[in-house]
């Protein structure tokens, strides 16, 4: 299923030629899990050379506001430009699961990160479940950003911004 979607994606943009090659298993069956594995590792890489660093230290020192827009933005122009991201974690077929989970737990793991820097009192199951959190709120708006146009997507990423301030906010209390 995430190979007919991305395959139906792909033809409807101009040709851009390959961006990596991916040795494939043997075995049939392992395929898909292969390509999903093989994503997720470069859906990180992006996401690691994303501008400035998406999760630098540097980042903790910034007023919440402006460490969100610093997070956020980048996150959301990431997942414009590479849509089978979402498509990849929305997938429920065994061949995906591990490699969404993983790439899920990657994202949660920096986040995590981010928020034991500006609460390091915050015991780590409190720590692990606000990085769960704060992950699921943003992905439970981005379809409606990525779906939304060119006037109303910046109101629906402002209103993710007052949510995400509020919810980490409250954590610093």
């Amino acid at each position: 299923a995430l190979r007919k979607g991305l395959m139906d994606y792909e033809r409807r943009q101009v040709y851009r030629g390959p961006e990596a090659h991916v040795d494939l298993p043997a075995n049939p069956a392992a395929i898909d899990a292969r390509i999903a594995e093989a994503l997720a590792d470069r859906y990180l890489r992006l996401l690691s050379d994303t501008r400035g660093g998406l999760f630098e230290p540097a980042l903790l020192a910034l007023p919440l506001p402006e460490l969100i827009d610093r997070v956020v933005d980048p996150l959301i122009a990431f997942n414009l430009a590479h849509p089978g991201v979402k498509m990849m974690l929305a997938e429920s077929s065994p061949e995906l699961s591990a490699a969404a989970l993983h790439l899920h737990g990657a994202v949660c793991g920096r986040v995590e990160i981010l928020i034991r820097g500006r609460n390091p009192g915050l015991a780590d199951r409190d720590r692990a479940l606000a990085a769960e959190v704060t992950v699921q709120i943003f992905g439970s708006l981005l379809p409606a950003i990525m779906a939304a146009n060119g006037r109303e997507r910046p109101r629906i990423v402002r209103e993710l911004k007052v949510v995400l301030v509020g919810y980490l906010g409250s954590l610093e209390a």
